[in-house]
């Protein structure tokens, strides 16, 4: 089991501020009482939302 410091500090280390990682902006998403890996148990339409829009965000279609 991992700690949710360890996210906290792996945001810091990859620039994030206090307020995007504390916010749930991007980087980081803590989820209040879920543990490890139970993120999509505990809030699976929070999750599907996230993720979905962290993959339409980043990933761009080739222009031809």
């Amino acid at each position: 089991m991992i700690p949710v410091e360890h996210a906290r500090l792996l945001g810091r280390a990859i620039g994030a501020s206090f307020d995007e990682i504390e916010g749930r902006i991007e980087t980081v998403w803590i989820v209040p009482d879920a543990g490890h890996t139970q993120a999509f148990r505990t809030q699976p339409r929070a999750y599907i939302n996230l993720v979905a829009g962290f993959f339409k965000s980043k990933l761009v279609r080739p222009t031809p």
